[in-house]
């Protein structure tokens, strides 16, 4: 008999009348968002000039959560969201892949995120709630440092990075671009068929994941957004399909590789149709060969971030 692990006591959503149950699509994805909000009471920790740049250092208790680097505020910030496992040094990588947005008058803002592997699914709903917490408060802290309220905002997410991002997008309008890159949806896919499969230590049985996914493809596809409260997981609140089409209007652009065995192209492609079908750029390579594909993208994520 199979047990599932069921979802936490403190989850509001879990005791639904049948007033709840009839609540159209739209009021059900604004309720399932709201179980991550949250916010930090990110400080100014550090203020230095780089080589003609500004950098300052957003944190709690002198410990940095968010590097913001600028020449002077003016145009969108872009939030650098990493994935899953990023070093240090692939963090530097990604910040010099876009610094030529730097150029263009774009602040960039690099999250320091919680970058290991989670254990379990409870583990992985906390660390997501965190990420898109830290993301909202670095929102927050720099319209009160720049004085500005009401900015526009976008952002740029790597693999895991857009789980929390789409998230993030679904609770704050002023994300207004968002660009995906090596991102999908479907954990079962993503935890089982890939290989991830020989990273992640799950928490649940392949067999019961698979049953239950069937179930969630179907919840989806028919838009009954009221019984996804009722799964015996967190997978399906964080997953990227759920909340994929509370942001499908707004500006999204996707890349993602042809031979990527970590978030396959099946992955990709039912992302990208919860989304509305934004452009989808496919580059000839793996996973972790996407740093090395992006100089070749440049044009077109200037005209990107460019365009209105």
């Amino acid at each position: 008999m199979l047990k599932f692990i069921q979802m936490s006591s403190t989850t509001p959503l879990v005791a639904c009348s049948s007033a709840c149950l009839e609540a159209d699509a739209d009021n059900w994805l604004i309720r399932i968002s709201r179980l991550f909000a949250g916010r930090l009471p990110l400080q100014l920790i550090l203020k230095e000039n780089q080589e003609g740049l500004v950098r300052i250092e957003a944190g709690l208790a002198g410990k940095s959560f968010i590097s913001f680097i600028f020449k002077k505020p003016g145009k969108p910030v872009i939030f650098l969201l990493p994935g899953a496992g990023a070093s240090d040094r692939s963090k530097k990588l990604f910040l010099k892949r876009f610094s030529f947005l730097l150029h263009q008058g774009h602040p960039l803002a690099l999250c320091h995120f919680e970058n290991s592997f989670p254990r379990s699914d409870e583990d992985f709903f906390r660390q997501i709630k965190q990420q898109v917490a830290l993301i909202s408060s670095g929102l927050d802290f720099w319209e009160k440092f720049t004085g500005i309220a009401g900015q526009d905002f976008f952002f740029v997410a790597v693999s895991a990075g857009g789980f929390s991002g789409i998230i993030a997008a679904s609770l704050d309008k002023r994300l207004k671009k968002i660009l995906l890159l090596g991102c999908g949806g479907d954990c079962e896919v993503l935890t089982w068929r890939g290989l991830l499969r020989l990273v992640l230590k799950k928490d649940c049985p392949r067999k019961a994941c698979v049953n239950m996914h069937r179930a969630y493809r179907q919840i989806l596809k028919k838009s009954l957004y009221a019984q996804l409260p009722l799964l015996p997981r967190h997978c399906f609140l964080y997953d990227p399909l759920t909340l994929a089409p509370a942001i499908a209007d707004r500006s999204i652009l996707m890349i993602n590789g042809l031979f990527d065995l970590v978030v396959p192209f099946s992955c990709a492609l039912r992302l990208r149709h919860r989304l509305g079908k934004p452009p989808l750029l496919w580059y000839p390579g793996t996973h972790l060969m996407l740093p090395w594909f992006l100089p070749f993208f440049r044009k077109k994520l200037h005209l990107f971030f460019l365009a209105d």
